[in-house]
């Protein structure tokens, strides 16, 4: 497992989480098949709350993290989800592994 991970809360517009989440599984594909340090991307859907996408990414360190936050999978899933969401906060972490 990597050293560097990012736990994200997206919040989306009201009745348009489908919509994000289909772009966000686009994204981690793309993500897992064409940038080698990402090695974990999992989105967390909550029971009890329709407009909210939590993200979990693991990367084998901050510069394999800089390439995937500049790369064009990116970019890309930044212009599908323009619009559609309210705010999101990002979270960037070292992995503890003790």
């Amino acid at each position: 497992m990597g050293s560097y991970a990012v736990v994200a809360t997206v919040e989306v517009k009201p009745g348009q989480r489908d919509e994000v989440l289909n772009a966000m599984r686009g994204h981690r594909d793309r993500s897992l098949k064409d940038e080698p340090g990402t090695e974990q991307f999992d989105l967390l859907v909550p029971l009890y709350d329709e407009n909210k996408i939590l993200i979990f990414e693991c990367y084998a360190d901050k510069d394999a993290f800089k390439a995937h936050a500049g790369g064009p999978s990116m970019a890309q899933v930044g212009k599908e989800i323009d619009g559609l969401v309210e705010s999101m906060t990002v979270e960037r972490c070292n992995v503890d592994g003790a």
